[in-house]
């Protein structure tokens, strides 16, 4: 395969990917040099920027991912990737934790104690059993749990209203 048509398939590939219309594509002028095209027009992509193969070869590299909802309403979004150990759904799971109420006030948190904190994910809530399994031992993740996977229509007053949405960083540090 010659190096115009490497380029031409690169371009279908990431304008496919980008949700690009053909007609914007058609539009777009190919790079004459592939191998000088980021430098000759100064578009390198914000996720290429500062890019060393060193990290181009590592996809795992821990980062921020984008929010995911679930069918239950449960939303998980992963702050920090770990590396280490996975949490299946029925572990004793180590971790530091902050829980506040949407409007940002915090109602508990293992950092204010100064110490992690251990828990059998099966005596949780349930937004807890479904959002830590999944995460590796390094990882912070944030939930954002419904008050039906939560503490239901009646909450804890005077700690946690009713029908309260909870919102959790958890930190993990060990699984078991």
């Amino acid at each position: 395969m010659n190096a115009t048509k490497a380029v031409m398939i690169t371009t279908l590939l990431v304008a496919g990917l980008a949700g690009c219309s053909k007609e914007q594509l058609a539009s777009t002028p190919a790079p004459s040099n592939p191998s000088t095209s980021n430098q000759s027009t100064g578009n390198q992509s914000p996720s290429n920027q500062g890019a060393t193969k060193d990290s181009a070869a590592m996809p795992n590299t821990p980062a921020a991912a984008e929010p995911v909802t679930r069918p239950d309403g449960l939303i998980i979004q992963d702050l920090v990737v770990g590396t280490g150990k996975v949490a299946p759904p029925s572990s004793t799971v180590t971790i530091h934790y902050r829980g506040t109420l949407t409007d940002g006030s915090e109602f508990d948190s293992s950092y204010s104690r100064g110490q992690p904190a251990t828990f059998p994910l099966d005596r949780l809530i349930k937004g807890w059993q479904e959002g830590i399994p999944g995460m590796k031992v390094g990882g912070k993740r944030k939930l954002t749990i419904p008050y039906q996977l939560a503490y239901g229509e009646a909450g804890r007053p005077p700690v946690i209203p009713p029908k309260a949405t909870l919102i959790f960083e958890i930190e993990l540090f060990d699984v078991k």
